[in-house]
């Protein structure tokens, strides 16, 4: 299942999303420009001929990146969205799941170009699994990071061993 995901996505045309969780992410207004921030990126990854977009699948921001992707899409209807979560069997039980998140990713599901999970069931470690591919997929990361611990750290971090392009939107 993921190698077609390797096979058919092509890094240079690629970018990734990670990000936090609802709980880090602002809120009110500051959400608000926030999304008009991702759809910013998004139009300006297009211009370096960046066309494909793959996301980790999660609520927060995850799931915002790939909303707006698909708003994106509308319009230019070229533009791919991929969703890898890190697993099938109770993923949306984990406890970010609000009845609102799960309603907004599962619609990113059914929309997304694909969704692909890297296994059944969680196994420790599935997560950072999830984020090294995503980083290996993709030519440049765009995250929301507000300088804590957690996986976008670990996936900045991982970005950055990899020479990979990052853009940090809570910096802007």
């Amino acid at each position: 299942m993921l190698s077609v995901v390797l096979s058919e996505l092509c890094p240079s045309q690629t970018l990734a999303f990670a990000g936090h969780r609802p709980s880090r992410l602002p809120q009110g207004a500051a959400l608000l420009r926030l999304r008009d921030a991702l759809a910013n990126e998004i139009t300006a990854a297009l211009q370096r001929g960046r066309t494909q977009f793959v996301t980790g699948g999660m609520c927060g921001f995850d799931t915002m990146a790939a909303e707006e992707v698909l708003r994106c899409k509308e319009i230019l209807p070229f533009v791919r969205c991929v969703v890898v979560a890190p697993f099938a069997v109770r993923f949306y039980e984990q406890r970010c799941w609000t009845p609102d998140w799960q309603a907004r990713a599962q619609a990113v599901a059914r929309r997304a170009d694909d969704f692909y999970t890297i296994a059944e069931r969680y196994h420790s470690g599935i997560y950072y699994e999830r984020d090294r591919l995503l980083v290996n997929l993709s030519a440049e990361l765009v995250v929301y990071y507000d300088g804590g611990q957690g996986g976008t750290k670990y996936t900045l971090d991982y970005a950055a061993t990899q020479g990979k392009r990052t853009t940090n939107l809570a910096e802007k």
